[in-house]
């Protein structure tokens, strides 16, 4: 271990990044200096739902995606033990026991002749050490290499347990919002069924035109075709949904809730991160720096092939051929020193350290596209968070306006100052308004869980 020396090839230096001073949104950040190797936290819990949260809890012990990366980092990690091995010496131990019996014609080198069989043991117990020193640090460079590849298999780790507990919120909320769905075509459907008949009583009394019966029938047969949309569109989400918590979909039951989950205010506020901050956190940006780490590393390694390499043996035991084996006089051993360097090549290892160097640039440029993916990305969860927020807001105040609308229409046709027509449009406009309002809710929540994934984790 003492004849180690330097490592040759360039010494890993993080690329620049871009850095912004701060987001384009109206939301005031603060300074922090998060890491990639914070925890992600248990981020849905905001949401104060506990049918997330068992559903939460279940992908992240069952999910498949999961799983493998899982095995995939310890892979990574045996790995870079295999790769940091040869710093040590190797020691092998062969104990060995012969008994033989020789020929009586055997020859004597002119002895005289026994005409007797011999019988004859033989007792070994070989030690042997080998080792080679690490003197321009190849080794310590490919295990530098395996090393930052399990880091950033660690950090892709982080990346597949985020993105699959935003998928498992995002189709959550998806499916809420198709709960909601069939609920409004379904609370329609009744009314409709029942202003039918009162419309085909009517008709029959002369009371009410063949347009207006025809027009409610319409009504009712769209809203049918609806509600089995909504309910089909249901059943993909769940079965979605059984797929990331690693459950077969006909076993898979995610019950419907009376109405759409209230979310806290607090979770569709984002904590204050600063654009450089949020570089340092993102577990994809991290994996990406770890294989730009790597690739520096694979440079060093094939600049190494250019030196040669240093091989020291030694080989030590007792050799007898009766007992006791181990004594002074039955003692044996050795010491070999090889030294082997590659004279002429074609070109082979110039050609190793340019395709080494073109890789690395490769992985930074990779890196950069990384990092500004990852500020495309939170910058749009912003805005989108922002604008789904007052589209709810607008919504909820349309909704309202829908439903005094038709309170008026229906009282005026009741008492013959309206028009069916008249009715039936504020019935279709209050119908679209809360199905706009249940999609403008759940845009709302996905673009929270858009921003908790952009953020790498809880904001």
């Amino acid at each position: 271990m003492g004849l180690t020396a330097c490592a040759v090839g360039p010494t890993h230096q993080p690329p620049s990044l871009p850095q912004p001073e701060t987001w384009k949104s109206a939301v005031e950040w603060a300074s922090a200096q998060p890491k990639d190797q914070l925890p992600r936290g248990a981020w849905w819990q905001r949401y104060d739902d506990t049918q997330l949260n068992q559903l939460e809890a279940q992908a992240l012990t069952a999910n498949p995606s999961l799983l493998v990366a899982q095995a995939q980092l310890r892979a990574a990690r045996a790995q870079a033990d295999i790769a940091g091995s040869p710093l040590w010496p190797t020691a092998s131990l062969a104990p060995d026991a012969l008994r033989s019996r020789l020929s009586a014609s055997r020859p004597t080198n002119g002895g005289a002749l026994t005409a007797k069989p011999a019988f004859q043991n033989q007792f070994d117990l070989p030690l042997r050490v080998n080792y080679e020193p690490d003197l321009f640090g190849a080794t310590r460079r490919s295990h530098e290499q395996a090393t930052a590849t399990a880091e950033a298999s660690a950090a892709n780790l982080e990346s597949v347990r985020l993105i699959i507990s935003a998928e498992v919120a995002s189709d959550y909320y998806a499916l809420r919002e198709a709960d909601e769905e069939v609920r409004i075509n379904g609370r329609t459907l009744e009314t409709l069924t029942h202003e039918l008949q009162v419309i085909r009583d009517r008709h029959q009394a002369g009371s009410a035109s063949g347009f207006d019966l025809a027009a409610q029938e319409a009504q009712v047969a769209s809203v049918k075709a609806e509600l089995d949309q909504a309910r089909s569109q249901r059943d993909a989400l769940e079965n979605a949904l059984a797929s990331l918590c690693g459950a077969a979909a006909p076993e898979f039951k995610v019950e419907p809730v009376s109405a759409l989950p209230a979310v806290p205010t607090s979770a569709l506020n984002p904590a204050p991160v600063l654009p450089s901050a949020l570089l340092q956190r993102r577990p994809d940006v991290a994996a990406a720096e770890r294989r730009v780490a790597a690739a520096n590393a694979a440079v060093g390694v094939a600049q190494s092939a250019f030196f040669p390499t240093l091989n020291l043996n030694a080989a030590g035991g007792y050799q007898s051929v009766a007992a006791p084996l181990v004594a002074a006089p039955n003692l044996v051993w050795g010491l070999g020193v090889s030294v082997v360097g590659t004279v002429f090549d074609g070109g082979q290892r110039k050609a190793g350290v340019r395709l080494a160097r073109a890789e690395y640039d490769i992985t930074v440029a990779q890196l950069r596209q990384t990092s500004l993916n990852a500020l495309a990305e939170t910058q749009s969860a912003l805005t989108a968070l922002s604008h789904a927020t007052h589209s709810a807001d607008a919504r909820a105040e349309a909704v309202k306006t829908g439903q005094t609308t038709l309170t008026l229409a229906t009282r005026r046709y009741e008492v013959g100052a309206g028009s069916y027509l008249e009715l039936l449009i504020a019935e279709q406009n209050l119908l679209t308004e809360q199905r706009a309002l249940a999609q403008a809710l759940t845009r709302q929540r996905l673009a929270s869980v858009q921003l908790v994934t952009a953020l790498a984790g809880d904001y």
